[in-house]
């Protein structure tokens, strides 16, 4: 896991140096051709390296705040690539260069992480297009060609390394949830396997050793010869019969699911969103479809953020309120269509009311939360 995200960091910073590069080879000839070339300017302005220069670092500031350092908000990511696409456009506007077109290649590359599809697709089309129509230049219907080839086979290559991660992180969050299954099963088979022997000793010895008891007591009764030897065992057997009981008392005392711990390896490790657990040491959870109700919650709100939200952040509560037992799931990302639940939702609503619960989704302005409210009962208490 570790290796996976180091693998990615240098991933990030690699492909931020050749967008430097690439960027800084198209200024360099921007720069010599405003020295060395007519009519390269669109519109003359006074100081024009001054100007180009500083839409040019623009420009690659912001491409490197959109790809880099860390995570932003699905709102902060369009504002960012909304400023640097119209930096472009000032580039393409300004400048007559086919080579300013390299840097449409670079931006359009780097939106499949933001943008639908078809708004990639469209911008490749278009923009070497209207360039090159707006541009008289020799070659016009073959640069343009050229170009769009060059933005196809950019995006091409963004949307396999965008699968590529994809498939990374869906490979770790199956192991990180079938390692939080593994736990929750672990301690679970743990408490019944302490109460089944509570059960056998309170029905066994314990019944056993109350009897014989009992048929001490008679005995000391019939026969008064024998009042200090049986006086010794009755006295044994009352001790026995008092430790069997501490005994059985002290395995029903641990007969909590240690769910803590279940949803602690599930959320190990993640870093995008960055996930924090908030679970309260008063809360204690007995009953197994309990367990299992929040743990898959757990797991279906996490899959959501990560898939739909684009979020940075996900905060996962669970806590006591009066009689309620209250579970909550929290991010920063692009909110929830209430007309649009998947079967994810569904099924979790389902399993909620199954349990007399509630289940209340709230699109937030920034972001969604999801609430899971339970009775509190023989099924899950608190001390």
């Amino acid at each position: 896991m570790k290796a996976w995200q180091s693998n990615h960091f240098i991933a990030n910073w690699t492909g931020s140096v050749l967008v430097l590069f690439t960027c800084a080879i198209v200024a360099g000839f921007v720069f010599y051709s405003l020295h060395h070339q007519q009519d390269v300017l669109r519109l003359n302005l006074p100081y024009p390296d001054v100007f180009v220069a500083a839409v040019f670092t623009g420009f690659v500031m912001l491409h490197l705040l959109r790809t880099t350092g860390p995570q932003r908000t699905f709102r902060s990511q369009k504002i960012l690539a909304t400023a640097q696409f119209s930096l472009l456009l000032i580039l393409l506007i300004w400048i007559k260069s086919g080579l300013i077109l390299i840097l449409s290649v670079v931006y359009v590359a780097s939106l499949v992480y933001l943008a639908p599809l078809i708004v990639c697709l469209a911008l490749a089309l278009v923009m070497p297009l209207a360039y090159f129509a707006t541009t008289p230049t020799s070659y016009d219907l073959v640069n343009s060609l050229l170009f769009i080839a060059y933005h196809l086979f950019a995006l091409r290559l963004s949307y396999a390394l965008l699968d590529e991660r994809r498939a990374n992180e869906r490979n770790k969050a199956l192991l990180q949830e079938l390692s939080a299954t593994q736990v929750l099963l672990q301690d679970t088979a743990k408490r019944d396997e302490r109460l089944r022997i509570a059960r056998d000793i309170h029905d066994s010895l314990g019944h056993g050793l109350t009897a014989l008891n009992l048929q001490l007591e008679l005995a000391q009764q019939l026969s008064l010869s024998a009042q200090p030897p049986l006086a010794q065992c009755k006295h044994i057997i009352t001790d026995l019969l008092a430790h069997t009981r501490d005994t059985v008392s002290t395995l029903r005392a641990f007969d909590n699911i240690d769910l803590k711990q279940a949803l602690t390896t599930l959320i190990a490790d993640t870093v995008h969103p960055v996930t924090q657990l908030h679970y309260s040491e008063r809360v204690k959870v007995r009953d197994a479809r309990i367990a299992e109700l929040l743990f898959r919650a757990t797991q279906e709100a996490l899959t959501n953020v990560r898939k739909h939200a684009y979020a940075t952040r996900c905060d996962i509560s669970l806590w006591r309120q009066q009689q309620w037992l209250l579970w909550r799931v929290e991010d920063d990302g692009m909110g929830i269509n209430h007309h649009q639940w998947g079967n994810g939702l569904k099924g979790m609503q389902e399993r909620v009311m199954q349990l007399d619960g509630e289940l209340t989704v709230t699109s937030l302005a920034t972001g969604t939360r999801l609430d899971i409210a339970l009775p509190l009962g023989a099924e899950a208490d608190s001390d």
